[in-house]
């Protein structure tokens, strides 16, 4: 656990002495480390907070396969702070962006995908959800334009 707490300031530290300098890709790399502490903590909210920012520094870097993985971690805050289906539209959503830019999902994140999409159709049975509510809600998200999906990301009201 000593290991853990000292990632954690490490990633703080490194988070803002990346701002204090302006290196924008330094403050995306701290930001994923963030999102990663944030999670294991399911502090969702900080979680949600450190992808946005991803989200936001990989669009303007043009780093599309770490933007994506700041969406996903949008998706599943999604998840628990407002419900499946925005974290459904949100997983269809970066899905397709995957197969239109060819960044595939690394083999660590494949799996945790997994239990995020499992996750989250136990989520759609729990609310007692018609039996095709996860599938019509990824339909919906891989349906949404670019900026669509950003926006929906970035909106802070509801996770």
């Amino acid at each position: 656990q000593g290991d853990d707490a000292a990632a954690k300031r490490y990633n703080e530290e490194s988070l803002a002495i990346t701002r204090e300098t302006h290196d924008r890709i330094g403050m995306l790399f701290a930001a994923l480390g963030q999102v990663d502490d944030a999670m294991s903590d399911r502090d969702y909210e900080r979680a949600s907070s450190r992808a946005r920012e991803v989200i936001s520094l990989g669009r303007e870097l043009g780093l599309t396969k770490d933007w994506t993985i700041g969406l996903e971690a949008c998706a599943y805050c999604a998840l628990h702070l407002s419900g499946p289906e925005k974290a459904t539209h949100l997983f269809g959503a970066a899905e397709r962006i995957r197969e239109e830019t060819g960044e595939p999902r690394g083999a660590a994140n494949q799996k945790v995908y997994e239990e995020n999409i499992v996750e989250i159709r136990a989520a759609f049975a729990d609310r007692a959800a018609p039996a095709d509510a996860f599938d019509i809600a990824w339909q919906e998200g891989r349906a949404l334009t670019l900026d669509d999906v950003v926006a929906l990301a970035l909106n802070k009201s509801n996770g």
